[in-house]
């Protein structure tokens, strides 16, 4: 699938567009995932995300972000412009890996990301200007809001770094740029 040609707006943009054009049961994983064997995912969850991550109140990188980016939602009542989206999850399941099992959810998911992306970029960016301020509202726009849906439809997830199997690395933030992990990155792709 060819991406050249097409504009991405947010950070998880890319991996939504190719959700949207891939058939329930593909998995996409962000580029600074590094694997050492197969990923192991329960078939029968009915979406499945890298990792849980828990809201930590003194974490000085989510006052700065997260909680910045979830006061904005607050601050444009989202709660109420969306019937899925809630502000009481205290965590947020990271789409470091995402797959979804059916169509149907496939479907749900996609949709609701550019109903909010959409949401977002017309009413709150234009004022707000997170994206220049490099603020990840993709964190919310699809993190948050896919952890939220799996709450509002009680549905089954599960993470692929609670498979004592799985052995990958990611590269979260600024180490991925680090010349170590370049090292890292050529060392296991070399023949």
């Amino acid at each position: 699938m060819s991406v050249e040609d097409i504009k991405f707006d947010i950070t998880d943009d890319l991996k939504i567009y190719i959700h949207s054009k891939e058939p329930a049961g593909s998995i996409t994983f962000d580029g600074d995932i590094i694997l050492e064997n197969k990923l192991e995912v329960d078939e029968n969850a009915d979406i499945v995300f890298e990792t849980k991550e828990d809201f930590v109140p003194d974490s000085i990188w989510q006052q700065e972000s997260i909680f910045k980016i979830i006061d904005i939602f607050k601050k444009y009542k989202v709660d109420e412009v969306f019937e899925n989206f809630s502000f009481e999850p205290q965590y947020l399941c990271n789409v470091g890996v995402i797959r979804f099992r059916t169509e149907e959810l496939r479907k749900l998911f996609v949709e609701s990301y550019y109903q909010l992306k959409d949401y977002y970029l017309k009413n709150i960016e234009p004022i707000e200007k997170l994206i220049p301020q490099g603020l990840i509202v993709s964190t919310i726009i699809c993190q948050y809001y896919f952890t939220n849906i799996c709450n509002q439809y009680n549905m089954k997830y599960n993470f692929t770094d609670e498979h004592e199997n799985n052995n990958y690395k990611h590269y979260y933030g600024h180490s991925k740029f680090h010349k170590k992990i370049f090292d890292i990155i050529k060392n296991k792709t070399t023949i």
